[in-house]
């Protein structure tokens, strides 16, 4: 399990996308490799990486 915080506020899948582009950031993979599996409305969530090939 990895804790993320980010400042962005819960408007509109705001944070829900800042949290895809830290992930995306942090393992140096583009936007598209990282998905949002389940947790789109609450704090706790679920991230798909499939890393391209």
């Amino acid at each position: 399990m990895v804790r993320v915080t980010v400042s962005a506020r819960a408007v509109d899948g705001a944070a829900n996308t800042a949290v895809v582009e830290l992930v995306a950031a942090a393992m140096d993979l583009p936007r598209r490799a990282i998905r949002l599996h389940s947790g789109a409305r609450g704090r706790a969530k679920i991230l798909t990486v499939t890393p391209d090939d």
